[in-house]
């Protein structure tokens, strides 16, 4: 069978995206491309993708394998109508649900960054050409044509971000449910480090759902102190990114919470990174556009 297959050649063919021959590359590329087409729950998908990313992230790279590794993130992750396999007589068939895919995209990313939480800048320089179009060089295109087509990878990507929150949600109800909480730490800083991809690469995206991210700066979520360090981490940068698309009303409500006093007793109990992103947070939200000089940020 074909998953018997794969499963045998999986790790050669992950050799052979870095074979020195351009020609072998482009052609493994394909062959995976295809093989998670054909079976889009194939196990061996994060690996893959890590290693995709990887390539990409390297300035040398060749151009043509690029573009390749770029089509098939937009084929696989960015396209609303894409091919899968029949769960019973194995036939590609064609689907076009955006919802759904984007769903399934998500999950695919928090797979990526659990197998390779240094991944996190390569996916957002991804997310970022894929908004912005990465061939905006390509004249034959239309401008028309690009502006629909980067609005609905927008659209994609907004249902993207709200999965990941869902996921979050529901990942903190299983948790709250458990005996032992804090071994779900690792998990919790995939999520947010995910969640952060987009941050990075389309701020306003998250906006709606600041909410759901303050009550972790409280720095009391019952994890390892490594994991409980991380997620405050990421919660600081995520928030730092987000702080100049606030408005006078949001970045007033965040004032009169318990934000200012969260983001201060951080710096007392945490190391560097931690403290350096709180820190951080609380120069951003002072000094935003819309505060005066007797903002609470600064009497903080």
């Amino acid at each position: 069978q074909v998953s018997d297959l794969a499963k045998t050649l999986h790790f050669a063919l992950l050799d052979r995206l870095f074979d020195v021959g351009i020609s072998v590359r482009k052609r493994a590329i394909r062959i995976f491309r295809d093989l998670i087409i054909a079976n889009p729950t194939y196990k061996g998908r994060a690996s893959v993708f890590s290693k995709l990313l990887q390539q990409v992230a390297d300035r040398k790279l060749d151009d043509g394998v690029r573009d390749l590794i770029q089509e098939t993130f937009e084929l696989l992750w960015f396209s609303s109508t894409c091919s899968k396999s029949d769960s019973v007589g194995g036939v590609l068939t064609s689907f076009s649900n955006d919802q759904n895919n984007s769903f399934e995209t998500a999950k695919q990313m928090i797979e990526v960054v659990t197998i390779s939480p240094g991944s996190q800048e390569s996916l957002a320089c991804l997310v970022k050409e894929m908004l912005c179009g990465f061939n905006e060089g390509d004249k034959a295109k239309k401008v028309c044509e690009r502006k629909v087509r980067q609005k609905a990878t927008r659209n994609h990507c907004s249902n993207i971000v709200s999965y990941l929150f869902e996921e979050l949600l529901s990942f903190e109800e299983k948790r709250a449910a458990s005996k032992n909480q804090s071994a779900a730490g690792p998990r919790l800083v995939h999520l947010l480090t995910t969640i952060s991809v987009f941050t990075d690469a389309s701020p306003t995206l998250l906006l709606k759902h600041i909410d759901i991210l303050l009550p972790y700066l409280k720095a009391d979520n019952g994890l390892e102190p490594a994991s409980e360090a991380a997620v405050v981490y990421n919660i600081c940068k995520i928030l730092s990114q987000l702080a100049s698309y606030l408005t006078v009303t949001e970045i007033c409500r965040l004032g009169d919470s318990d934000l200012p006093g969260d983001l201060i007793k951080i710096t007392y109990a945490f190391g560097s990174k931690p403290t350096g992103a709180a820190v951080e947070l609380l120069a951003k939200l002072a000094t935003h556009s819309s505060l005066g000089n007797d903002s609470v940020y600064r009497a903080s």
